[in-house]
């Protein structure tokens, strides 16, 4: 009885998640460009996923696109342009009280990926700090389908022959200073960016969108490049805060990211929002990609070179005492005792490798004393997250060049979730604005 309940709570479930509609199958044509000569089929899904960019919440964008469909399709507008359907939707908008602010964010959102100007976000921090659910969770928001791990880059050149990676993680080898240990970390993650490169290229190239996000991203690998060849938007230097209770400090002193930080960044003149470092070097790897067929690119010349990409790196902190309990449970989980079936399958796989090594003497002695001296020794959580700390606070110390460190917890993640989007849509809105001074400047 207990089941059925259940299941029946299931479909129940199910049925109110599902957002098709008779409307669906009906085609609606838009039309494009003066003399309307091109057209595409209107989708509630894109509309909704549009929305969803303008911080509309995706409950609500469904309701919205859905009514902005049953209105074209009662209404018999079958055949409409692209400048009808914009009114009808900024329209339903405002009537179910989204303001003037919404309606401009879809219209500065659609201007940017009409451009198809690369948005490149680069999310740094040590492990069990949210990354990757934050990576994941803007990636829906902001409707970003291509999401890079460097956790997955990482493995793959390690798993290479001559590989220069270390099986053990950074953060459990043991014997490594502090100032070894950073040193450790800047050298693998030049390797891992060799592995990065292939698809960050691509996506400049292409002219499409990605979220990096991992342990092995340190800013100052791409900040001198992004900084001449596109637009590496970072904090104003040195600026305190608009209010003293939003100010906010990491462990390191470093500068925190919060909302007086994004309104200040709107506030800004454009010639002060976005941060060009020093020239990158001839030999940048983004300058032959970012460059025009047949341009001269010069060091001291920016002529010729269309919009580039726009990069925005953040450097993700978690609060010491959560990040000591997330690192806490993730070692007791893989601490925890296998069933034994699974003991004796991982026994039985390892004596089989130690074998195949060493066909000579299979013996159990030496079968066992062979595990033995390869197995991996116990890591102490505490020394781990030692580590974790150092590396930690060498991300942060980015804070110096104005990269944004945004302090986030257990209790706040969705606030943190919220001022990242609200950042991201001011350094789409700062590109636009920059790019067409430019464009007035040259005209």
């Amino acid at each position: 009885m207990e089941l059925q309940e259940a299941l029946r709570r299931l479909e129940q479930q199910a049925k109110s998640r599902h957002s098709a509609s008779k409307y669906d199958f009906v085609k609606v044509k838009v039309w494009l460009g003066d003399n309307q000569d091109h057209y595409y089929v209107l989708s509630r899904f894109l509309i909704s996923r549009m929305l969803t960019v303008t911080k509309v919440p995706m409950n609500k964008a469904i309701k919205v696109s859905l009514e902005v469909k049953k209105y074209l399709v009662d209404n018999e507008h079958l055949d409409i342009s692209q400048d009808h359907l914009e009114a009808i939707l900024f329209g339903v908008m405002r009537s179910r009280g989204y303001d003037d602010t919404y309606v401009q964010r879809y219209k500065m959102v659609t201007s940017f990926f009409q451009q198809r100007r690369p948005l490149i976000i680069m999310i740094c921090g040590v492990p069990c700090t949210g990354k990757s659910t934050l990576a994941q969770q803007l990636a829906s928001r902001l409707n970003l389908p291509n999401v890079l791990q460097t956790d997955i880059i990482y493995e793959l050149l390690r798993s290479a022959e001559d590989s220069p990676l270390a099986a053990a993680p950074l953060w459990e080898r043991q014997g490594l200073a502090p100032g070894a240990l950073v040193g450790e970390f800047q050298r693998e993650c030049r390797v891992v960016r060799k592995g990065v490169d292939g698809d960050l290229h691509k996506c400049i190239r292409d002219g499409k969108s990605i979220i990096m996000e991992g342990l092995h991203l340190d800013p100052g690998l791409y900040l001198h490049e992004f900084g001449r060849y596109g637009q590496a938007h970072l904090l104003e230097r040195g600026a305190p805060s608009s209010s003293g209770d939003t100010e906010q400090r990491s462990g390191n002193g470093a500068h925190v990211l919060n909302e007086a930080d994004v309104l200040r960044a709107a506030a800004r003149p454009p010639s002060r929002r976005s941060a060009s470092f020093m020239l990158a070097p001839s030999g940048s790897r983004l300058a032959p990609i970012l460059a025009k067929p047949g341009d001269h690119v010069r060091e001291d010349e920016e002529e010729g070179l269309g919009p580039g990409p726009v990069f925005v790196p953040i450097v993700l902190c978690m609060n010491e005492a959560d990040h000591a309990l997330l690192v806490r449970e993730w070692y007791e989980r893989q601490q925890e005792v296998p069933s034994p079936a699974a003991a004796a399958a991982s026994l039985a796989a390892v004596s089989a490798a130690v074998s195949e090594r060493l066909p000579a003497d299979g013996s159990p002695g030496h079968i066992a004393a062979e595990a033995a001296r390869h197995g991996t020794p116990p890591v102490d959580p505490a020394e781990a997250l030692a580590r974790l700390h150092t590396l930690q606070a060498h991300l942060c110390g980015y804070a110096a060049r104005a990269v944004p460190v945004v302090r986030t917890g257990l209790a706040g993640f969705g606030d943190t979730l919220d001022r990242l989007h609200d950042y991201l849509l001011t350094c789409i809105q700062v590109a636009l604005e920059e790019e067409g001074g430019r464009r007035d400047e040259r005209g």
